[in-house]
């Protein structure tokens, strides 16, 4: 997702996909790995030695696959996808190192935050201090912070991750927790940067050279608006 973009980019939204030289309406469906699925479909081969149109092992360049607006996260990217393995469907794209928030089994709005080095709790709006260390029960869904406190409004909280947001919020925490340096026990899978696909409906066929960048964007918005109208690449 582009920071500048202010709105929530959600799975079946239409965006305008800009893709080679072409523009075409498309409705999108975000996906990720499944926690504790291997990682393998994330090649760790750069980009620039696959052939792609423009990749250049010297830096980046404003030919089609190897922009300057991806470089920096180029390689982290994988160049091809494991049909193999399991992924899970996922209604609303995160941006990177954004607050991780869901509903609790007791009806509570958790809401955890990374600032600069360290992990802030939120309950229902409410500011509650920094968590420095989270534990996690795969068969119960129960997490809980330091000293086995729960993430709830009382102490008698269950503190458990409803079932249908269970996998997402494991999968992002794990990387948030990473970041800020904040022990996280139970969670399976290895810690790395989120990673989301995108399956994109388009409205009509069109050329898709090989290793094209491709931007998804709302330009029905208000051209008077200041807000950014390129939604996720």
């Amino acid at each position: 997702k582009i920071n500048y973009f202010k709105s929530t980019v959600t799975t079946k939204s239409k965006f305008h996909v800009t893709l080679g030289h072409q523009t075409v309406m498309a409705t999108a469906h975000f996906f990720c790995p499944f926690p504790g699925t291997s990682a393998s479909s994330r090649s760790k081969e750069p980009a620039a030695s696959k052939g792609y149109p423009g990749a250049s092992k010297s830096g980046p360049t404003l030919a089609m696959g190897c922009g300057a607006a991806v470089s920096e996260r180029q390689n982290k990217w994988p160049t091809t996808f494991d049909f193999s393995n399991n992924y899970l469907h996922v209604e609303e794209l995160w941006q990177s190192n954004s607050p991780v928030e869901y509903e609790n089994s007791d009806g509570d709005q958790v809401k955890l935050i990374p600032e600069t080095g360290k992990l802030l709790l939120e309950l229902n709006g409410v500011a509650k201090g920094e968590v420095t260390e989270l534990r996690y029960d795969p068969p119960s869904g129960q997490l809980l912070q330091q000293e086995s406190l729960p993430l709830g409004s009382s102490l008698d909280s269950r503190s458990v991750i409803p079932l249908k947001d269970r996998d997402r919020v494991v999968y992002l925490l794990r990387w948030l927790c990473t970041t800020c340096e904040v022990p996280f026990e139970g969670a399976l899978g290895e810690a790395e940067e989120p990673l989301f696909y995108v399956l994109l409906v388009l409205e009509k066929p069109v050329m898709c050279p090989l290793g094209s960048l491709v931007i998804g964007s709302k330009l029905d918005f208000d051209i008077h608006s200041p807000n950014c109208r390129m939604a996720f690449f």
